[in-house]
């Protein structure tokens, strides 16, 4: 069943930004290095769905309908986005007494959060990004957003076993964030 809080795409990817924006509040906020070490890898988890949904479903659909040159620059940013990941990722694995410890992981998340950041403002920036000419262009983002969805389920359920360590479904939608 299609969640109604979500009346088209972009509304669905604008919940994946302010979820991982969250996160990154939560991250700064907190000094517990476990604490630290699980929010990373939920920030990853999250923003690497965002990038598989937004780089397989949202801009293949602009493809024609928006110009090409922009398209092109936001999967540059996700891939430089998605460099950061992997090397949080890789850190997140090595980190505690031998690993490059809570100081080298948050230098890290604070890098990602900046790539990151700065990918959330192209995409929606007011009149101009990606989001605001991809409704004006006239893409079905009503059949997007179940297409989103969908593939949001299949990519999010092992995440959030595998954050979880449950065989639990994760939250509805693209919702991985332990209470």
């Amino acid at each position: 069943m299609i969640d109604p809080q979500f009346t088209d795409a972009i509304a669905v990817l604008k919940a994946g930004h302010r979820e991982v924006e969250d996160l990154f509040e939560r991250f700064e906020a907190t000094r517990s290095p476990a604490r630290r070490r699980k929010l990373a890898a939920q920030i990853c988890a999250i923003w690497k769905s965002q990038i598989a949904l937004e780089a397989s479903l949202f801009y293949p659909a602009l493809r024609g309908r928006v110009a090409d040159d922009l398209l092109d620059r936001a999967c540059g940013l996700h891939a430089q986005a998605a460099g950061l990941v992997a090397a949080v990722e890789a850190a997140e694995t090595v980190t505690g007494e031998s690993g490059i410890g809570d100081d080298g992981l948050a230098v890290m998340v604070t890098r990602l959060s900046r790539a990151v950041r700065s990918q959330i403002a192209e995409d929606e920036r007011f009149g101009e990004g990606i989001f605001a000419l991809g409704r004006r262009a006239g893409a079905d983002l009503v059949r997007l957003r179940d297409a989103i969805l969908a593939r949001g389920a299949a990519i999010t359920a092992p995440l959030g076993q595998a954050l979880s360590g449950s065989s639990a479904a994760p939250v509805a939608g693209l919702r991985l964030v332990a209470a």
